[in-house]
């Protein structure tokens, strides 16, 4: 089944559209316009979703959200039969809205500054993407109903964006904030070491507990986490370099045995390393083709 098979376009108008997306474990290439908030829900399954240099893990009945600046969105399945639905308000949208101008231009920069990936549950966003996927109106119905769903979608997204940006970190101490930021460091400068906790812990002069709440507290995951995001993150850019063998980058960042390392990496990004050094080459061909064109007519 190629990609085309796989995207049902359930409703196109010109201020949104509401796309429904089975995955499986090929890479999805999907173009969003400059400008563009788009909101994907996880219908079913986990699926990972790649934008530029970010790549988070989308579990079922999450959403995902960020302001498209243009750049093609990725998505692989990590489970069979993963399946999102994406709704995307379209450049202009809020002008053609009933929200007061004062609002849209609050709201504006509320989407503006969410460049980045943002996951996140919200039930109510989840049960009315089902309505949208599932509804049994008649036709003549359809426009209206798509437009109010999605209405209800926008506005509850709208308030969790604005309730997530008022909440702010408990403040840490000085002198624990520095201990924390030395573990840190260690585990960064030192990707082919396997930390423990307690390692860490003696090292930058604190115990387990302490440095496991405060850690988690400040950097918003536990040490262990962290470490495999560090490696993982790593071997993703070595990999770019295609006379690395992935046996080399699964020693240097502190893995036994290659096998170990793969495992560890699709169970990270959902795919194996091969997978993805396959979809750098393919990134590097159509780049030197463009730039080969371009030369032609300068």
């Amino acid at each position: 089944m190629n990609q085309e098979d796989r995207i049902i376009s359930l409703y196109n108008n010109i201020d949104y559209e509401v796309k429904l997306l089975a995955l499986n474990d090929e890479f999805s290439r999907l173009k969003i316009d400059d400008n563009s908030s788009v909101l994907i829900i996880s219908m079913a399954k986990t699926s990972t979703i790649i934008l530029d240099q970010q790549e988070i893990e989308l579990k079922e009945k999450h959403s995902c959200f960020y302001y498209s600046q243009g750049l093609d969105l990725f998505l692989i399945a990590k489970n069979e039969k993963s399946k999102i639905c994406i709704l995307t308000f379209k450049a202009g949208f809020l002008n053609h809205s009933e929200i007061e101008l004062g609002n849209q231009e609050k709201i504006e920069k509320l989407f503006q500054s969410s460049s980045t990936l943002r996951c996140f549950r919200v039930p109510s966003i989840h049960s009315n993407a089902l309505g949208l996927i599932h509804t049994q109106l008649p036709e003549s119905l359809l426009s209206t109903f798509y437009k109010g769903t999605s209405l209800n979608i926008f506005c509850k997204l709208v308030a969790y964006l604005e309730l997530s940006t008022k909440t702010e970190s408990t403040r840490l101490r000085d002198i624990d904030m520095e201990k924390i930021k030395t573990a840190k460091g260690l585990i960064e400068s030192n990707l082919s070491q396997n930390f423990t906790i307690s390692q860490l812990a003696r090292i930058v002069g604190t115990n387990e507990q302490y440095l496991k709440k405060h850690f988690k507290q400040f950097y918003g995951m536990t040490v262990f986490n962290f470490i495999v995001d560090c490696k993982m993150n790593k071997a993703k850019l070595m990999l770019k370099e295609k006379d690395v063998k992935v046996s080399s980058i699964s020693q240097q960042l502190g893995y036994r045995h290659a096998t170990h390392f793969t495992t560890a990496f699709k169970k990270f990004f959902g795919y194996t390393p091969n997978a993805l050094r396959y979809l750098f080459a393919v990134f590097i061909d159509n780049y030197l083709a463009i730039k080969d064109i371009a030369m032609i007519y300068i």
